[in-house]
């Protein structure tokens, strides 16, 4: 269960709970304990205040069907109504020792001005994921001969988790302590007689939303390798091969022994030397390699950053349209994504003054990205400084993503935020890797730079999930790095061709209307005058029916706009040939020509 709530029980009705204990220690007895207990819970704990469902029905409403809304352990707190006990003549502790235990909404703790009301958890005024204890169920030692397992019947044996139980632990007979029943409590243990009690998948990873993008790019190769003749627009990665000088540093560095071995968790001290040289080169950010780790992708990095900063409860400003992943680890993190949107009036870039009015005293972080993957967006620097002063003036972390530095195009600059605004450095987090900028998406190196700190938690996190990246990728990587960039002028320049010929062939299409992308490789075009209308005996309401339709009308796949937070538009990947890109943009033009209205 992770930290517990003790219950320290007297007789009559007072009980307090005593918060820092692991689960071992939940409900203990201690000696001397009477008459009178009294803590920060006693007293103050009305039963008809207590004993409320954990979960409104609005929020019962939202769980699928055979899916059971969570026991949070930060949930737990103590009734004060002592359980009659069924057999009479046994010792009178006993009867101090039989309580029950119920979930309860945490607002009750502040509703009734409890000390350290914020042990009992974050406030649920946001749906939010929650650390999950499904199944917790009391196990019954019968020696006693006193009890009886807790009869919970229906929706509400999962909505309301009324636990009877005695006393608990392993440490029976430890000083000051007595275990009187030698019953225990254990959570998430099946009862023998409902193994199938548990869900197979935890609630936690149930509920993280598939990749969109990934899921449309393995649809489109799924059909590709069935013979059919499909254009995918769907993936995320250049389509050039890894430049030569890389691989060929990887083939040494498969016949090295060296890197047969484990590696320090954070990086290659030559890779992570490499990273703080290539990010004072390109971004003129100053940084030692205590602030650098390195990590499997950068999807790796982006999460272990959100799962190192962010607690529960915690909310996080996320600008829509927004990268699919973003939402899932701080959602993972049990913090709350606030989605702050935007739209083609303002080139699909955030104000400050958006972001005021979507802040809460409970936000302490914001997502920004520039160039935007998905529409290509890119900041000036002045729009970035009003950003990065007004997270310096509200004490709030600054997670930027930089994957796409090198990739921008007609005059347009990348500027690192920590750099525009110095003072921001101490709290903010720099996700980037090779994929994009090298054609190394399958290399999975990516690399988080921070505080040092905040890198020595996250390196303390890795060392438990991956411990050291793959070392002939990292080997590949120094190379990259410490290369010429020759390659990348040549993607980015390829890049841009494909960019100009997207956005004029898309803004010919009838019913459609696109921005010009400024940066990265994705065009995001609206697609608000095709929903609707009639389109080969079809109406598509949305662009996930609209993305179908095209798909298999056409055989063109591109990913719909509601996977990026911004349901009207799509994204389409330029990283493509320049034949497959205008074959695809041709079928889409011919197909809407049958618009309808």
């Amino acid at each position: 269960m992770g930290q517990a709530v003790g219950v320290h029980l007297g007789v009559g009705d007072r009980s307090r709970a005593r918060p820092g204990l692991g689960d071992d220690d939940i409900g203990f007895l201690e000696e001397g304990s009477g008459p009178g207990a009294v803590g920060e819970l006693g007293g103050e704990l009305p039963e008809a205040e207590v004993l409320g469902l954990p979960l409104s029905e609005a929020e019962s409403s939202r769980v699928p069907e055979r899916r059971r809304p969570p026991v949070a352990e930060h949930d737990l707190v103590a009734v004060r109504k002592p359980e009659k006990l069924g057999k009479p003549g046994t010792d009178a502790a006993d009867d101090i020792a039989h309580a029950a235990l119920t979930v309860a909404r945490p607002e009750i703790g502040r509703r009734l001005g409890l000390e350290n009301a914020d042990a009992l958890g974050p406030d649920l005024r946001r749906p939010r994921a929650e650390t999950a204890v499904f199944g917790q169920q009391v196990l019954w030692n019968d020696e006693c001969g006193q009890g009886e397992p807790p009869k919970l019947t229906g929706d509400d044996r999962f909505a309301r988790r009324q636990l009877k139980f005695h006393a608990v632990g392993r440490g029976a007979l430890t000083k000051g302590r007595r275990n009187l029943c030698q019953h225990r409590q254990m959570a998430t243990s099946p009862s023998p007689d409902r193994p199938s009690e548990l869900p197979r998948i935890s609630r936690r990873i149930a509920n993280v939303a598939p990749s969109a993008t990934l899921a449309i790019d393995a649809k489109a190769k799924q059909l590709k390798a069935q013979g059919v003749d499909v254009v995918g627009f769907g993936a995320g990665e250049p389509d050039f091969p890894t430049p030569p000088a890389i691989v060929e540093a990887a083939v040494a560095a498969c016949r090295d022994p060296r890197n047969h071995r484990y590696t320090p968790t954070a990086g290659l001290p030559e890779l992570r030397e490499a990273i703080v040289a290539k990010t004072a080169r390109d971004s003129g950010y100053e940084i030692t390699p205590k602030q650098v780790l390195v990590t499997n992708g950068g999807k790796h990095a982006v999460y272990n950053a959100f799962a190192t900063l962010l607690d529960p409860g915690d909310e996080v400003l996320l600008p829509t349209p927004y990268w699919t992943t973003y939402p899932e680890p701080i959602r993972l993190a049990g913090a709350v994504p606030i989605e702050v949107p935007t739209g083609s009036a303002s080139g699909f870039k955030v104000t400050v003054e958006q972001l005021e009015a979507a802040a809460t005293d409970r936000t302490k972080m914001i997502v920004f990205v520039s160039p935007s993957n998905p529409t290509g967006a890119v900041y000036s620097r002045d729009q970035i400084a009003e950003i990065g002063q007004l997270a310096v003036e509200r004490g709030w972390w600054v997670f930027t993503d930089e994957i796409y530095e090198h990739l921008v195009y007609e005059g347009h600059s990348q500027h690192s935020i920590p750099v525009v605004v110095p003072e921001l450095a101490d709290r903010c987090v720099v996700a980037n890797g090779v994929a994009k900028t090298y054609a190394m998406t399958g290399w999975r190196v990516g690399w988080l730079i921070g505080p040092a700190d905040v890198l020595e938690a996250a390196t303390n996190l890795q060392s438990h999930q991956t411990s050291n990246v793959n070392n002939v990728a990292q080997r590949a990587a120094i190379a990259a790095l410490t290369g010429d960039l020759s390659a990348v002028e040549e993607m980015r320049d390829a890049f841009d061709r494909r960019r100009r010929t997207i956005f004029k062939m898309l803004s010919d299409i009838k019913g459609v209307t696109c921005l010009e992308p400024e940066g990265a490789f994705y065009a995001f075009p609206s697609f608000e005058g095709v929903l609707g209308r009639e389109l080969r005996g079809k109406r598509p309401a949305t662009t996930l029916e609209l993305a179908d339709l095209v798909l298999e009308e056409s055989k063109v796949a591109f990913v719909p706009g509601e996977a990026f937070g911004a349901p009207g538009y799509g994204r389409f990947s330029y990283a493509l040939s320049d034949t497959d890109l205008v074959r695809g943009i041709e079928r889409i033009g011919e197909l809407f020509a049958e618009l309808g209205d």
